[in-house]
């Protein structure tokens, strides 16, 4: 189904349901209230819609901001969408929804796209929800972009107003050319929660293009750039991590930078890729999550298993970063033959122990683990990570 006959189904149901608002638009046009205005009925979803595009002009309708606030932000964007609910005009015994969204979009004819905007929706009494989306590497023209924008403002207000429609919604995001990498405190309701873990798999599942997000060890899903920024090498340490183990923590922390930077010019994180080369789809993917988080490490997420794409997704998203591969000697002799014609991969190798994932998973099975067990299991893993355990009561 495309995207447009799903933009379709989904105005035609909002027209039916009791979703009535403000859509504020900043940055690239009207493309989200558009897409309602396309199909006949709009008056029952539309209150009003704004598109102030001069800052002068947003100041003095929606108010000052500090000018630390950069104008594509989260703050922004919660800064409008909390005066435009609370505007005078804009109060009405029928209005459920409040929707704004902020974006840069440039001229980007002809160029690899890099790009990024905030999307913000209160529906009813609900908490509003905040979303980041990144563009990379796509090579969209501007029409276009403003076309996806559209198309993914309209899909998260669905998501929230029209909770039957969600796998449909899911479809419509998973087959747009960017990534939904933050999602703030949109999980007080099951019925709307947009998980950015559950779209990567959906979005791997519609055969989207590869996707990173990050999560990070105060365990938020961040940018990509937030973890990149003011860096000169980036550290990848890619597995599994099932769990996480003292093998893993010492490829990560010993790996060597290029060029000497110093140790905060170089941030070290792990990766897994979702879809696996030999091992199917990861499960239990917030159990690992809850482990990383516990040593203090962030994590990128991605679709793809294998090295090569993982390290071309990463080129294509970041320029001028230097990314090296940490890896053990049995790792690069099961990947060897990826390596062959991709080009600026770098890597190094460690020499393989005896320190596994599978002989922790054997420990932790044991219903009454001897003492010997308990110490063997102490010496494979990272401190944090065993207390981790014990607070989940393993004992």
């Amino acid at each position: 189904m495309s995207g447009s006959v799903i933009v379709t189904e989904l105005v035609k149901a909002l027209r039916e349901s009791d979703a009535f608002g403000v859509l504020i638009e900043l940055g690239y046009g009207a493309a989200v209230a558009q897409n309602i205005h396309n199909v006949p009925g709009a008056s029952r979803t539309i209150l009003a819609s704004e598109q102030p595009y001069d800052q002068k002009v947003c100041a003095m309708r929606f108010g000052e901001t500090s000018t630390s606030i950069r104008s594509v932000s989260r703050e922004m964007c919660e800064h409008v969408l909390t005066s435009a609910i609370n505007a005078k005009e804009y109060q009405h015994d029928k209005r459920t929804l409040g929707f704004v969204s902020t974006f840069q979009v440039g001229d980007i004819d002809k160029k690899d796209v890099r790009t990024h905007g905030w999307f913000g929706v209160a529906y009813k009494s609900r908490r509003p929800a905040y979303y980041h989306v990144s563009f990379y590497g796509n090579n969209l023209n501007r029409v276009d972009l403003i076309s996806s924008i559209g198309q993914c403002g309209l899909a998260l207000i669905a998501l929230h107003a029209l909770p039957e429609k969600k796998l449909l919604v899911h479809h419509l995001l998973a087959i747009q050319p960017f990534t939904v990498d933050i999602v703030h405190d949109a999980f007080d309701d099951a019925m709307m929660e947009m998980d950015p873990l559950e779209f990567l798999c959906e979005r791997m599942a519609s055969g989207g293009s590869d996707s990173i997000i990050c999560f990070t060890p105060d365990r938020k899903f961040v940018r990509l750039e937030d973890v990149m920024r003011g860096k000169k090498t980036v550290v990848v340490l890619k597995g599994s991590f099932n769990p996480p183990t003292i093998e893993h923590e010492r490829l990560l922390r010993t790996s060597q930078s290029f060029n000497g930077e110093a140790e905060e010019e170089i941030a070290r994180v792990f990766m897994i890729s979702i879809n696996t080369v030999d091992k199917g789809v990861v499960q239990n993917l917030r159990d690992r999550l809850d482990y990383i988080s516990a040593m203090g490490v962030s994590c990128l997420i991605n679709l793809r298993g294998r090295f090569k794409d993982t390290h071309q997704t990463l080129l294509s998203a970041f320029y001028g970063i230097r990314f090296l591969f940490s890896m053990g000697q049995d790792t690069y002799d099961r990947i060897e033959h990826e390596l062959i014609n991709c080009s600026n991969f770098n890597f190094q190798i460690f020499p393989r122990t005896k320190c596994s994932s599978t002989r922790v998973r054997e420990l932790l099975s044991i219903r009454e683990p001897t003492d010997q067990d308990k110490a063997e299991l102490k010496s494979l893993l990272p401190q944090k990570v065993l207390a981790h355990l014990r607070s989940n009561h393993y004992h």
